[in-house]
């Protein structure tokens, strides 16, 4: 009988024990390598659902800016944590709100239920009506925008530092100069395309000279003022970040648009992406979706102000 009570005591001792252990490392402060990993392909897996949603018309542009927004948010804080010793708690919030805003997404996306997270960075699976296939990069669908087209007709000068915008991103294989310039024309013509009733395209030797054009006293000034508006775009930012198994990007641009009455109307666009080192991804495609991200939250912002679009004759 007694040996039996010494082994009772001897078991529950060693569960407290074990039970303290565990309580005492959750409450210690370590970097917390698993939840990082964790986050990054929350955030990976929300950010390629939410690109998906834009090319496919299951969201709109509108929703598919406030996710990114949110999502932007939350990597801030991510950014923030990562490789840092924290409490546990820190991260449990942080993956909490991926998990919230992954439902967000899901309760106006319905034929995504689930986002199952990468393993090893290598791939994205999503479950919708059909099988289970790979998600692959897609690019951005222009065509939910112009619903109807801005009835105004655009000139889009092209300034040569703007065609010719490089990007030299370094990474552990090696630099990759990404040609974003010639890119963001080709992608401007035809999101400009879609947006305005009418666009011509011209390229100048400059954004000087773009801005001259629009002086009264300059030979084309007379050609150039027969368009309802001139734009002039523009490249404020380009980064490119290579972290594990993880390429990330981030584009900002600018366009001037000015109406033949002397009025202007500035747009600014920003896109970000983190992509994953899967078999159908490439630093090169994932630059190229951050630039039509940005293109297409600059039509975000021209359609919210569309009424401001005017004819002046």
């Amino acid at each position: 009988m007694k040996n039996q009570e010494i082994k009772s005591v001897g078991y529950l001792t060693a569960v407290m024990v074990f039970g303290l252990i565990l309580i005492t490392g959750c409450a210690s402060i370590q970097t917390w390598p698993d939840d990082q990993r964790t986050a990054e392909n929350k955030i990976l897996a929300i950010q390629e659902k939410i690109g998906d949603g834009l090319k496919t018309g299951a969201l709109t542009p509108d929703q598919s800016q406030s996710f990114l927004t949110k999502l932007k948010v939350i990597q801030t804080d991510y950014s923030a944590l990562r490789g840092r010793s924290v409490y546990r708690d820190e991260w449990d919030s942080l993956l909490g709100r991926l998990d919230a805003l992954d439902d967000e997404i899901n309760r106006v996306f319905p034929r995504v239920t689930r986002i199952e997270e990468p393993r090893n960075a290598d791939r994205i699976i999503y479950h919708g009506s059909a099988n289970a296939q790979e998600y692959a990069l897609t690019p951005v669908d222009y065509s939910q925008y112009g619903r109807p087209p801005i009835p105004v007709k655009i000139l889009l000068l092209i300034p040569a530092e703007f065609e010719s915008f490089d990007h030299v991103g370094n990474y552990e294989r090696g630099s990759i100069r990404y040609h974003l310039g010639r890119e963001a024309e080709l992608e401007m013509r035809k999101a400009f395309g879609i947006e305005f009733a009418k666009v011509d395209v011209w390229p100048v030797r400059s954004e000087a000279r773009a801005r001259e054009m629009l002086l009264s006293n300059d030979p084309e000034h007379a050609q150039v003022r027969s368009y309802d508006y001139v734009a002039i775009p523009k490249f404020l930012r380009a980064d490119s970040l290579e972290r594990k198994e993880k390429y990330e990007f981030e584009i900002d641009l600018q366009v001037e648009f000015d109406a033949n009455n002397g009025s202007n109307i500035t747009f600014k666009g920003h896109g970000s992406s983190i992509t994953g080192k899967y078999a159908q991804s490439t630093p090169e495609k994932g630059a190229s979706l951050t630039l039509q991200y940005a293109i297409s939250a600059l039509l975000d912002g021209i359609e919210k102000s569309r009424v401001n679009f005017n004819v002046f004759r």
